[in-house]
């Protein structure tokens, strides 16, 4: 069994992060109960200059924090699969520069691989709109037979909660280069290569979303990421072909929406 007291946690940043909601961030993991051997937070190309100036703070600070970084930006999932490289630990948790992790969500989540081991354990999550307020839960599947069926559908794992074994996602090449879909493409393929995923019942992170998610997820960019992964499927993944071309279509339909309807359509998915 592996040593479970032993962890990374992996932060990427990047320009459009602001230090205010970042520095929120990365105080809800120096408040866990239980603290990383590494605290990596990775820099995805320049950040502004008083976020430069705080995460110097914290290296002064803390001697298990590193900051690391690329001088242009790369995307998501180049960023974390460098991000990855830095981290020592076979355990590894993904927390995002403007979510707040529950208090004890580290500890939690290593007392519940430990009861039913896997290689990839996700929590629920709650969604928070930064303007209404608003609070909704983002549930998903938890155990491996039905996340297996949800992921023909639909991502069913939330990233910002997994803890993952380290050397399941190295063995798969790590995150695939897919705009938006990094982590949808990457659960896909550890299912497929026989890796066990599993999310919690609990409610470990607060994650903020509202309409300027929304409005991102629209558009010809959010048709690209969604022909891109179905490429990625059908090469790369044991699916159902017909099953996969549908939801191709329905979602390439969907993303074409006005973001007053599309908000609509989230809102129904999430029922």
């Amino acid at each position: 069994m592996s040593d479970f007291s032993v962890f990374d946690v992996l932060m990427p940043v990047y320009i459009g992060d602001e230090l205010e909601i970042v520095t929120g961030a990365i105080e809800s993991v120096l408040n866990n109960t239980v603290q990383p051997k590494r605290f990596v937070i990775f820099k995805d190309g320049p950040v502004t200059e008083p976020l430069d100036r705080y995460l110097d703070t914290l290296v002064n600070k803390y001697s298990y924090i590193l900051i690391r970084g690329t001088e242009i930006n790369h995307g998501l999932g180049a960023a974390l699969n460098m991000g990855l490289t830095y981290c020592e630990s076979e355990w590894i948790f993904r927390c995002d520069a403007d979510d707040i992790n529950d208090p004890k969500r580290f500890e939690l989540q290593i007392e519940e691989i430990l009861k039913n081991p896997c290689d990839v354990l996700g929590t629920q999550v709650t969604e928070v709109d930064p303007i209404s307020g608003i609070h909704k839960t983002k549930r998903v599947p938890l155990d491996p037979h039905s996340i297996r069926k949800f992921s023909v559908f639909r991502n069913p794992i939330n990233h910002m909660s997994v803890l993952f074994r380290k050397s399941a996602v190295v063995s798969v090449g790590g995150y695939p280069n897919i705009k938006f879909k990094e982590d949808y493409a990457l659960w896909l393929i550890l299912i497929s290569a026989g890796f066990i995923l599993k999310n919690s019942e609990k409610n470990l992170v607060n994650a903020r979303a509202g309409d300027s998610m929304v409005s991102r997820r629209r558009g010809l960019v959010s048709l690209k990421s969604e022909l891109d992964l179905f490429r990625f499927r059908l090469k790369n993944c044991d699916e159902f072909t017909i099953c996969v071309l549908l939801f191709f279509l329905l979602r390439s339909i969907v993303l074409m929406l006005p973001t007053g309807l599309l908000k609509q359509v989230y809102i129904l998915m999430r029922k």
